[in-house]
């Protein structure tokens, strides 16, 4: 391709919505991240170590203590809602370990340092114009926005909704409790919107045949290495792409009768769709024995005395079903008086969405088979998730509302789908999701 031509097919990707969810993830950032006097709750200190040792250690060893950087921090600012730790600010060497969470260790060790080394590349620039890590960290959480927004974007256009609709839930998506302490605080979390919003529009453009599948296998990889949870959003396009193709070959059957088992099983359509499914499981394998093979043995008893567990039961698993679609949208924690309003208003046009889409009659085909899979799936995620960490960890606790983020995009385009066809809705949701942007970024 020449340059004229790349430059062409860029330039149309740069249209008035693009323009719309680059400048307010920008702002929207840039606006709070210097009003965030203390670390998030959301483990921010730990992702700070992280960040800081990447490019020297590589990654952060399981058993592995936190650094001067992110104990002086923490000493200097405190912990949002749980006030101060630590030791004096500025003192040098903060050697009291029982002064800082986790006893001084890093519980970041269980992530791979892929957001972390991408994060620090894209901070640098702003580390030279003598902005503190931290907060360097922080602004690049607008990238992140930006593209998982654009990206969303993208993926709702090529199924038919309009550019005022696909734009005012962006929009909506933005003013959420859960994008806020995602992507204006340094967090692991930032980079779902963009992982979820890839997964979406790769899953439309295979799905139209306007991409190979075999694209897929490495954007599944490359997904779960910057976050586990992402394994569930590849688990909804893998699955819907499956059953998809398996009613395809249904269809031809009926001309030509055959096996339809035997048929999908043979099909190489099918077949790299699980191989997409397995190299994302084959990512985390790998990763997790480099990091017991790593470990810092020899603090392991010391640490392992203070890890906090609950008691894994048949009702704590019931729990975890329903933990992501209770409140998307919502981390549990207020950003706010905004967010409170948009969460719940998110979180009904998601489920709406989702039900409507799996339950009416006049739902297409396709629409209800993707409504069902995403269901399916975020039922399942959060106790997959509860017994890999019990396994791996050896310890459960109760999951985190905001791991629910991959799955947001997922929400919104059942809730697009649903709207999509509805006079005037566009040009409303435009409106309440631009008042709900402007309020979030302002307030």
């Amino acid at each position: 391709m020449t340059i004229p031509g790349a430059l062409a097919r860029v330039l149309r990707w740069v249209t008035w919505p693009v323009l719309v969810l680059v400048l307010s993830s920008g702002v929207f950032v840039a606006v709070h991240v210097p009003q965030h006097r203390e670390l998030s709750a959301y483990d921010e200190y730990v992702y700070l170590d992280y960040l800081d040792k990447v490019p020297t250690d590589g990654f952060v060893r399981q058993w592995d203590e936190t650094g001067d950087l992110a104990r002086d921090e923490i000493s200097c600012r405190g912990v949002r809602g749980y006030g101060t730790f630590g030791e004096a600010c500025n003192t040098g060497t903060h050697t009291q370990d029982s002064l800082y969470p986790y006893g001084g260790r890093n519980s970041a060790d269980i992530y791979t340092p892929v957001y972390f080394a991408v994060t620090w590349v894209m901070a640098q620039p702003l580390t030279w114009m003598g902005i503190s890590l931290l907060d360097a960290g922080r602004l690049v959480g607008a990238v992140w926005l930006a593209v998982g927004l654009v990206l969303l974007h993208r993926a709702l256009k090529r199924v038919g909704v309009p550019d005022t609709l696909s734009t005012g839930l962006a929009l909506l998506v933005l003013a959420t409790p859960m994008i806020y302490w995602a992507n204006t605080y340094l967090s692991t979390d930032a980079a779902l919107i963009t992982v979820g919003g890839a997964l979406v529009l790769v899953g439309v453009r295979v799905l139209q045949k306007k991409t190979a599948v075999w694209w897929l296998i490495p954007l599944a990889m490359v997904a779960v290495a910057i976050k586990v949870q992402a394994i569930a959003a590849v688990a909804i396009v893998a699955l819907f792409l499956v059953v998809h193709r398996a009613l395809e070959l249904r269809a031809e059957q009926r001309a030509q009768p055959s096996g339809l088992v035997g048929r999908v099983v043979r099909d190489r359509y099918s077949w790299l769709l699980v191989t997409a499914v397995a190299a994302a499981g084959l990512v985390q394998v790998a990763w997790l024995s480099l990091r017991a093979a790593a470990a810092i043995t020899e603090n392991a008893a010391r640490y392992a005395a203070i890890e906090a567990s609950s008691p894994l039961t048949l009702a704590a698993l019931v729990d975890e079903a329903f933990r992501f679609l209770k409140s998307p949208g919502s981390t549990g924690l207020s950003s706010g008086l905004v967010g409170d309003i948009v969460a719940p208003i998110v979180a009904a046009l998601s489920i709406a969405g989702l039900v409507a889409l799996a339950l009416m009659a006049r739902t297409g085909r396709d629409e209800r088979l993707y409504a069902w899979v995403v269901l399916v799936i975020s039922l399942g995620m959060g106790p997959a998730l509860a017994l890999s960490a019990r396994l791996v960890a050896g310890y459960y606790f109760a999951l985190p509302a905001r791991y629910g983020l991959i799955l947001l995009p997922f929400f919104v385009v059942a809730a697009a789908l649903l709207l999509r066809d509805a006079r005037r809705t566009g040009h409303v949701m435009l409106v309440v999701g631009g008042v709900a942007a402007i309020a979030a970024i302002v307030t």
